[in-house]
């Protein structure tokens, strides 16, 4: 009779568990259906690799939503469409932007907004959109790669110009210039002391006048 008092205790147990499994994962999965959102588009034209569906994102490094949906602009298939639901007080301004933010070296990606300042109008859906549009801006990324590519650029055109200087007519005329300079430097070394003495002379003329 005991063992069997045991058996319905374990079961009992058992069963609480799994409800509460059960309620746990029905929490997670629908806990924010009640949750009232915002919804506004993005559209990137750089890779949004690593970014995925419910993916957060945040103002100024708060959560204030989560990504939707994502696919090929239907009307652009060189963008992005992103669309994205937002609490109701997020600051989202004619003035805000939306950048990719890659997290290290998993390559997880969220979406970070910034801008959108107290006195700045309140971003509204235009005539022919079905939802307010963000402005995107360049990830880190994207400006780090345009920042070495210019960087590329100009040390390439540094190497162009370096041999065009040292053309080999360029190069002639620069040892006529060395060897003028040359010359110049020997007949002045030995006029110098002419030079010295003349000089001298108007340095005495002066002093004449003064006394005069």
């Amino acid at each position: 009779m005991e063992t069997r008092y045991q058996y319905v205790i374990v079961g009992l147990f058992v069963m609480l568990l799994g409800a509460a499994a059960v309620g746990i994962s029905l929490w997670l999965a629908f806990g924010d259906i009640s949750q009232e959102y915002r919804t506004y588009r993005v559209y990137m034209t750089e890779s949004v690799s690593g970014l995925y569906v419910d993916a957060p994102v945040s103002y100024r490094g708060v959560v204030v939503g989560k990504v939707r949906g994502i696919r090929l602009d239907p009307n652009d298939p060189q963008r992005v469409e992103l669309t994205i639901d937002l609490k109701p007080e997020t600051p989202v301004s004619r003035d805000t932007v939306a950048t990719l933010r890659v997290q290290g070296l998993t390559g997880i990606a969220s979406i970070e907004l910034s801008g959108g300042g107290p006195e700045s109008p309140r971003l509204e859906a235009q005539p022919g959109e079905e939802y307010p549009v963000i402005r995107a801006g360049p990830s880190l990324f994207k400006r780090l790669d345009t920042a070495v590519s210019e960087l590329l650029l100009n040390l390439n055109n540094v190497s162009k110009d370096f041999h065009a200087l040292m053309s080999p007519e360029n190069r002639v005329n620069l040892s006529r210039t060395l060897a003028h300079l040359e010359a110049l430097t020997d007949s002045l070394s030995q006029q110098r002391n002419e030079i010295a003495q003349g000089l001298g002379h108007a340095a005495r003329a002066f002093e004449a006048l003064a006394d005069a």
